[in-house]
């Protein structure tokens, strides 16, 4: 069958363009499942970073809302203001948890001061 040389160089070559074309095919679905994948996985990166700001973003509100609420609580005789010397228990705590001293505003000095004389 592949006695003459042309019949065996026409067979290679066939073979050859067979065989680039199947690693033509196998490239481009390779290709097509790395895109796939990098475009899952940075969506998902997306969607992780969407997340981090929502929550960022709902615990902030939170905190206002609260700060809101809390001042009207406290204005409005529902909730206890602290005293200055429970503020400056509170801050000794703090440091004792954090191992490091936290230097007392002059605002707590001069409270202190006041509590202390009145």
């Amino acid at each position: 069958m592949l006695n003459d040389p042309f019949d065996r160089f026409c067979y290679l070559l066939v073979s050859l363009i067979a065989y680039a074309s199947y690693l033509l095919e196998v490239g481009c679905k390779l290709l097509w499942i790395d895109a796939k994948y990098a475009a899952i996985f940075a969506w998902l990166r997306v969607g992780r970073a969407w997340l981090r700001v929502r929550y960022a973003w709902k615990l902030f509100y939170l905190q206002q809302v609260w700060r809101r609420v809390n001042f009207w609580l406290m204005l409005l005789g529902f909730k206890r203001v602290p005293m200055w010397a429970e503020i400056e228990q509170r801050r000794l705590e703090i440091s004792a948890q954090l191992g490091y001293e936290i230097p007392r505003p002059p605002e707590l000095e001069e409270g202190l001061r006041r509590e202390a004389h009145s």
